[in-house]
């Protein structure tokens, strides 16, 4: 599940798969990205256990534990480029990605 860290400051999701009974399998892994590079150690989306990485055009200063920080080019806005963060994923393995974001991951995911 690839989202902003806006989304994740905004909303706190937790980004599983909701329906247990149905679902049996591990929970998504999640691909967070940020400008600044910041993620609340305490995000609910760290309570599952499974890959979390946080793609930023900088290195952050922290990073919580248990997440992989990636950095990859920024934009002019020095925002993580869309098209460089899908290819590291691609790079990673990762086939299918679902967005879950707000206005500024969703645009250039169009």
């Amino acid at each position: 599940i690839l989202t902003g860290a806006g989304t994740v400051r905004a909303d706190d999701p937790r980004l599983t798969a909701r329906d247990v009974d149905a679902f049996n399998g591990p929970q998504p892994d999640c691909a967070i990205l940020s400008s600044s590079g910041d993620l609340a150690s305490d995000a609910r989306l760290l309570e599952e256990r499974r890959r979390v990485m946080l793609f930023s055009a900088e290195s952050p200063t922290s990073v919580p534990e248990g997440v992989q920080s990636i950095t990859v080019e920024g934009d002019v806005n020095a925002r993580p480029r869309f098209e460089q963060v899908i290819e590291s994923l691609r790079e990673r393995g990762y086939t299918r990605i679902l967005i879950e974001a707000g206005a500024r991951v969703a645009p250039p995911a169009l």
